[in-house]
């Protein structure tokens, strides 16, 4: 019975560090994806025609107004100018507590582009 108990008090102790880090802290990469990662897919999507994937990664308004005709115009334009995508990297460029504005380096068979995007 008395390993039970400290076995709780261990995890009770394991959840208070988590939550300090989290809300005390201001940690913003625990329980969501980092912005940049978010970029990298959001790009692959579109570069690679995915349109539903891509829609559903904007920001809740953005999709809401956004119709999949639309990002499906946007897919085409951009896999026609940089054509297969052979990588891309992205990195915080400003950082806000509620945002991020992310570079995105887009290395196509076309063309490279550089991207900012506010995630």
């Amino acid at each position: 019975m008395r390993d039970l108990v400290i076995a709780a008090g261990l995890i009770a102790l394991a959840f208070g560090i988590v939550g300090a880090a989290v809300f005390g802290l201001g940690d913003r990469d625990t329980f969501v994806s980092p912005p940049e990662a978010v970029v990298q897919e959001f790009v692959r999507a579109v570069g690679n025609g995915r349109v539903e994937p891509a829609r559903s990664m904007l920001a809740s308004d953005a999709e809401r107004t956004t119709s999949t005709g639309e990002v499906r115009a946007i897919s085409s334009k951009f896999r026609s100018s940089v054509g297969h995508l052979n990588d891309v990297e992205a990195t915080i460029t400003r950082r806000t507590r509620d945002s991020a504005s992310v570079r995105a380096d887009v290395d196509g068979q076309h063309a490279n582009v550089d991207l900012t995007l506010l995630v």
